[in-house]
């Protein structure tokens, strides 16, 4: 009977959220997740991460690392999801792990820590739409008792969101443009669709129209055909590296020299493309003032990139290069 108290008394304090102030080491092992760590406050917490992942080399810090979290120069290597080494983890201490609840070695990592009394927040391998994201954030949030920080961060998306939902009332339907969402890493491109689901879903809150049903590709080379029958009024480069097969240059877009580069705030840190999950109230409005300048002259994204920073990370950044 004492050892089934004990157990369930065990199993009771790893589901209670553990105190802000109590989280001194955490190890991150599901690189996806990295962004939460800036959001939930503990981005000066962390002593193990995938490094190669997250794009540190050599222990080298971008601007964006330095200036939030410097310790990550002396962080330890730890591998990353499904690949995890359990020792260097377990020699780190931390009283915190995020990892993945959706790949198999993963789960039975966790397991393996909870035992050993660690707590593990486990997050989707895909955070889905936004509003899987914003509850992501908030879970994570509480896990560590500190819920204001997801409450500024789901306020902030809210308002963002207002500001393009009532300067989307003046375009009709019929005027709105259509966008695809393209990756041309190495020179091929490649038709992001349903795979991209959040980045879609971004577009979309910002008026634009993407290929729906049948004609949504999820992930595939770019066929001319496909591409041509929907001929968009405006091209989104995911990967900034954008060339021009001489098949492409007919395209509207194209032509009209509307091809655009994703902005992101230090290269180095990946987390700060604006598109990406941490950084979306930041890609909702440069979406909706790319696709719409005139509507949304009044929209400063300058002074919207710093209410973010102030309001989420709790001290402006200057990035290097502007690029937005």
């Amino acid at each position: 009977m004492q050892k089934i108290i004990k157990y369930i008394l065990s199993i009771s304090l790893m589901l209670m959220p553990i105190m802000a102030e109590a989280v001194e080491r955490v190890v991150v092992t599901f690189p996806l997740s990295f962004g939460l760590v800036y959001i939930m406050g503990i981005s000066d917490k962390i002593v193990g991460v995938p490094v190669q992942k997250i794009g540190i080399k050599n222990k080298e810090l971008g601007p964006f690392y330095s200036h939030y979290s410097p310790n990550l120069a002396s962080a330890t290597n730890v591998g990353f999801t499904g690949a995890v080494n359990i020792e260097t983890v377990l020699s780190l201490q931390p009283d915190l792990i995020i990892s993945s609840e959706s790949i198999q070695s993963s789960k039975d990592n966790t397991m393996f820590f909870r035992d050993n009394g660690i707590k593990v927040l486990e997050v989707k391998a895909g955070f889905g739409s936004v509003k899987d994201w914003l509850e992501l954030v908030k879970t994570s949030c509480e896990s560590i008792d500190c819920p204001q920080r997801a409450e500024n961060y789901i306020k902030l998306w809210e308002k963002n969101l207002k500001i393009v939902n009532d300067h989307l009332t003046n375009i009709p339907k019929e005027k709105r443009v259509k966008v695809i969402l393209i990756n041309s890493h190495g020179g091929a491109i490649s038709v992001r669709g349903s795979k991209n689901l959040f980045c879609k879903e971004l577009i979309k809150l910002a008026g634009g129209i993407v290929l729906e049903g049948d004609e949504d590709p999820a992930e595939s080379g770019a066929c001319a055909e496909l591409v041509f029958k929907f001929d968009p009024d405006i091209v989104i480069d995911d990967y900034s590296q954008f060339v021009t097969p001489e098949w492409v240059s007919d395209l509207r877009a194209v032509k009209n020299k509307k091809v655009y580069k994703i902005p992101y705030d230090d290269k180095q840190a990946w987390i700060t493309t604006w598109t990406f999950n941490t950084f979306s109230p930041l890609g909702l409005m440069w979406f909706a003032k790319t696709f719409y300048p005139e509507e949304f002259a009044d929209v400063d994204l300058e002074k919207t990139r710093e209410e973010f920073y102030v309001t989420i990370l709790g001290k402006n950044f200057e990035p290097e290069t502007k690029n937005y």
